[in-house]
């Protein structure tokens, strides 16, 4: 993964920039006093790398800060008597507040690091899956911007068995005054896939209700027999189940404008006998391959996909001789006309995007390049 964000260096700024501040306290018994500051610069440089554990670290490099005027003026009770004093007052008063200006900031970046030092740089997502988002390397800052390198690998629960995949090196394009640029390799979608493929949780069980009734093929004997003969004859009138899995993990790749999805499934056919047991009946092998497109707004993330190829293959039958040209025909029109509206029409709806911090996208726009997905994108905050 790879992250643009703005420089982490405070610049000083001039009087006329800095016109002033004021600042006003009071007790009941006493009057007031007003203390008003203009002329005031405070220039300093932070330091980033990381620590061992991929956490980020911070640290005060240098801190200057200047104030050109201080005015003291004390209102009610005495106030007369002390402002005779205040130009006396005034020169230590500038002394000490232009002191606690570095103090105040080096105490700030210390608090930050403490809190750094136990940022979490993992997170688990289900009981099969967690994510690393820690720093590979440190951030390198240069004079308009700051680049920051994640992990951005999957794991699993448990057990961190390592990825097949090795992460290609990308670098992100200059996208002009873009506040904020993310790039999301194809490694990270991938080492996804594997995670959940070596887990198990890659497999699905159909039933007859779960058939939209619409379709005119049911999960039962009669109408899977239409393609099998014999099946019909061996177990007349019973249901049937389908248990799909993945042969293989599904494989990501990003090509310039479209992903490309390439799937490589098991579907094998039982039928359910009177005591509830089940009975292979055959075994296909199917294999497809999608595109699909992400769209990218403030509040949500969506897309499209398309059929690109699909097949199917016999790998054994229990009943005898299956039609599979004619049944892969029918399934492919079924995800042409059924299955692939319904995922693009949940698509179109869109997911919502979390907010962190009260941050938000503002105008994003996301571009597949080759082996990474961009997003260049402005931030708002909302308190």
């Amino acid at each position: 993964m790879g992250l643009l964000l703005p420089p982490l260096r405070g610049s000083p700024c001039s009087t006329e920039h800095c016109p002033g501040s004021a600042l006003s306290f009071s007790r009941p018994d006493s009057g007031s006093f007003h203390v008003s500051v203009s002329g005031l610069s405070l220039s300093a440089e932070l330091g980033v790398s990381r620590d061992d554990s991929g956490r980020p670290q911070v640290w005060s490099a240098s801190c200057h800060s200047t104030i050109g005027r201080l005015d003291v003026k004390f209102h009610g009770g005495a106030s007369w008597l002390y402002n005779l004093f205040t130009g006396a007052l005034q020169e230590p008063l500038r002394h000490e507040v232009n002191k606690q200006l570095c103090l105040g900031l080096r105490k700030g970046v210390s608090d930050l690091e403490r809190a750094l030092k136990i940022m979490p740089v993992t997170a688990q997502l289900d009981p099969f899956a967690a994510f690393d988002y820690s720093l590979v390397s440190k951030p390198m800052i240069a004079r308009d911007h700051g680049d920051m390198d994640l992990k951005g690998e999957f794991y699993g629960v448990g057990k961190h068995t390592e990825s097949p995949f090795s992460p290609a090196p990308f670098l992100l394009p200059d996208e002009g005054d873009r506040m904020l640029l993310l790039g999301l390799s194809e490694f990270s979608a991938n080492s996804a896939a594997f995670v959940y493929f070596t887990a198990g949780a890659l497999r699905k069980k159909l039933t007859d209700s779960m058939i939209p009734k619409r379709s005119p093929i049911r999960l039962n004997t009669r109408s899977l027999g239409l393609f099998c003969p014999q099946l019909k004859r061996l177990y007349p009138g019973l249901p049937m189940e389908l248990h799909l899995s993945a042969r293989k993990q599904p494989l990501l790749t990003c090509r310039p404008g479209s992903l490309a999805l390439a799937l490589a499934g098991a579907a094998e056919a039982f039928v359910v006998l009177p005591n509830a047991t089940l009975a292979s009946a055959f075994l296909l092998h199917l294999d497809a391959s999608l595109a699909g497109q992400l769209h990218l707004d403030s509040a949500k993330a969506g897309g499209s996909v398309a059929l690109s190829s699909f097949s199917m293959s016999m790998v054994r039958s229990q009943v005898g001789s299956v039609q599979v040209k004619v049944l892969e025909k029918l399934l492919k029109l079924a995800l042409r006309l059924v299955v692939l509206p319904m995922a693009n029409k949940k698509l179109r709806e869109g997911f919502p995007l979390p907010s962190i911090y009260n941050l938000s996208l503002a105008d994003p726009h996301v571009t597949v390049k080759q082996g990474f997905v961009l997003v260049a994108t402005d931030v708002q905050y909302k308190a």
